[in-house]
C-alpha cells in the first residue's frame, strides 16, 4: 500500500513521524502526494490554540479525498479522540501520543474498514525505539529525543496531561542512535525534550545531561551538537563550562524564561523567581560571553498588568537576547490557567506580542551588524539560486527558528561547513561570501572568542 504522512507541531513530532515511516516502509511505500495514497497519516499538535486549529484544518482538508483511509496520530488524538471520531466520520483511526509503535497493525485493520481508537494513559517507561528511523530532508542535521514527558506542572501547559511524567532514555540507546545518524551523513545533532536539563533524573536518580554531552561529543564525524529547551533554573556551572569548552557543542543555549515578573512567574507555576532568572542570565553574560542566548516569552498571560509587561520589556532591553521568540498566551482547556481570573483580551495580547518583537528586531539588527567584517563557520542548509546561491546558519542559530546566512556564490553540498565573511546584515539574516586565502583555500577555522568578542 501507499501511505502519506503530514506532520504538525514541534521537532519531537518530526522524530516520531520519522519512526512511523521506518516502521511502515518495511511492507509499504511512502508517497509525497496524498491523492495517490491508500492511507493518510496526520501527526498532530495541540500545544496551543493555533496548533490545534492547524491540525484540525489539515484533517478536514485531507478528509475530502475519496477512497482514502485516514489515521490521526499524536497529541490532538490523545486529547480529543472521541470528539474527532464523532465529529469527523471520515477519520478511520485515532492513535494517542504513545501508540504509534502499533501503527502497522492499525493500518491493516483500517484497510478492513475497522474504526479504531488506540489511546491509553501516558506510559511509565520509554516505549519507543528510535534507533531505526527514516530521516526527512534536509538530512544533514537531525533531532534526538533524549526524554519525553515532564515533571513540572506549569499552569499554562497541557503537555504533562498528554505525555505524562519525565521518561528518559538510556545513554547507551541515545549514543547508538547518534552513531547511526552520523553514519547516514548527519553533521549536526540537536537534543530535544520537554525539559532537556532534567534528563536522566528518573532513571539514574540524578541529572545526566552533561555526561550525555561528553559521550556524544566523542563520536567521530559529528561536527555540531546543539541543546534546545533548557529550564532556566537547572542551567548549572557544569553544563555552562562544558558548552563553553567543548568545540563540538554549539555556543548556543535555549532557555525559555516565559516571563520575568515574580507575580506572573508564580501564576505560571514556573518554580523560579525573576531574581533567579536574572542571576542565571547575568552569570552567563559575565563568565561565558561567547554563548548566544535564545529565549521564549509568553505575552498576555492572565493577570499580566501593565507594570508586569513593562518590566518584561525592560528586561529584554537590558539582557539583549541574541535570539527570542514570543507567543500570545493560549487559553487551553484542562490547564490551571484556563480558569484564572483577569484573562487578557486578544487585542491587548497581540499588541504586547508586537511590542516585544519591535524591541527584539532592533536588538537583533544591532547584534547582526556586529558580524559585518567577521568570518564565521556556516553550515549549508539549502541551495536557493538567484542572487543568493545558498542559505545556511552559524553555530549560533538553530534550524527553522533562528537567523540565516545568505551566501552570494560558491559550489558546495548541503551539510558542508564553510567559512563565510559577512558583508551585510538585516534584522534576521546575515549576508556574506566564502572566505578564501591567497592560495584559494578556505580560511582558518573561526574562533568565536578571539574573532568576535
Amino acid at each position: 500500500m501507499k501511505f502519506y504522512i503530514e506532520t504538525h507541531g514541534c521537532y519531537k513530532n518530526r522524530v516520531d513521524s520519522e519512526v512511523i515511516v521506518s516502521l511502515l516502509e518495511k511492507h509499504h511505500r511512502i508517497t509525497n502526494n496524498p491523492k495517490l495514497a491508500d492511507v493518510i497519516i496526520i501527526n498532530t499538535c495541540t500545544f496551543v490554540e493555533k496548533a490545534t486549529m492547524e491540525s484540525i484544518e489539515t484533517i478536514l482538508r485531507l478528509a475530502k479525498l475519496k477512497g482514502t483511509k485516514l489515521i490521526v496520530i499524536g497529541c490532538l488524538g490523545q486529547r480529543y479522540a472521541n470528539d474527532i471520531m464523532k465529529e469527523i466520520p471520515e477519520v478511520d483511526a485515532v492513535i494517542g501520543t504513545y501508540g504509534f509503535n502499533k501503527i502497522e497493525g492499525v493500518l491493516e485493520r483500517v484497510m478492513k474498514s475497522e474504526k479504531i481508537i488506540e489511546v491509553k494513559k501516558p506510559a511509565l517507561s520509554y516505549p519507543i525505539d528510535y534507533i531505526q528511523r527514516r530521516l526527512f530532508a534536509p538530512s544533514h542535521y537531525a533531532y534526538i529525543k533524549i526524554s519525553d514527558g515532564c515533571n513540572r506542572r506549569c499552569s499554562f501547559c497541557i503537555i504533562p496531561e498528554l505525555k505524562g511524567n519525565l521518561r528518559s532514555r538510556g545513554i547507551e540507546s541515545i549514543i547508538k542512535e547518534a552513531e547511526m545518524l552520523v553514519r547516514k551523513g548527519v553533521k549536526e545533532i540537536i537534543l530535544i525534550a520537554q525539559d532537556t536539563t532534567a534528563y536522566g533524573l528518573d532513571i539514574y536518580g540524578k541529572k545526566r545531561l552533561s555526561n550525555l554531552l561528553c559521550c556524544l561529543s566523542k563520536i567521530d564525524g559529528l561536527r555540531w551538537l546543539r541543546l534546545l529547551y533548557n529550564y532556566p533554573g537547572e542551567v548549572d556551572d557544569k553544563l555552562l563550562e562544558l558548552i563553553a569548552s567543548d568545540p563540538k557543542i554549539c555556543k548556543y543555549l535555549d532557555i525559555p524564561i516565559q516571563h520575568i515578573s515574580d507575580s506572573i512567574l508564580r501564576r505560571m507555576r514556573r518554580e523560579i523567581s525573576g531574581k533567579k532568572v536574572r542571576k542565571t542570565i547575568m552569570k552567563i553574560r559575565k563568565k561565558y560571553p561567547e554563548i548566544f542566548l535564545r529565549t521564549t516569552i509568553i505575552a498576555g498571560f492572565p493577570g499580566e498588568r501593565e507594570k508586569d509587561f513593562l518590566e518584561l520589556c525592560q528586561f529584554i532591553k537590558d539582557v539583549r537576547f541574541e535570539r527570542l521568540g514570543v507567543f500570545t498566551y493560549s487559553r487551553e482547556d484542562g490547564t490551571e490557567s484556563f480558569n484564572m481570573k483577569r484573562q487578557i483580551p486578544r487585542k491587548i495580547k497581540e499588541e504586547r506580542e508586537e511590542k516585544i518583537m519591535e524591541i527584539q528586531s532592533k536588538i537583533s539588527l544591532e547584534i547582526n551588524k556586529g558580524f559585518i567584517g567577521k568570518t564565521v563557520p556556516v553550515i549549508i542548509d539549502e541551495r536557493i539560486g538567484g542572487k543568493f546561491q545558498y542559505d545556511g546558519r552559524t553555530e549560533f542559530d538553530a534550524p527553522e527558528i533562528d537567523n540565516g546566512v545568505l551566501i552570494t556564490r560558491g559550489n558546495f553540498s548541503l551539510g558542508d561547513i564553510v567559512h563565510v565573511k559577512i558583508k551585510d546584515a538585516t534584522e534576521y539574516d546575515l549576508i556574506g561570501e566564502i572566505e578564501k586565502d591567497r592560495r584559494g583555500k578556505v580560511a582558518a577555522p573561526f574562533n568565536p572568542v578571539r574573532n568576535f568578542f
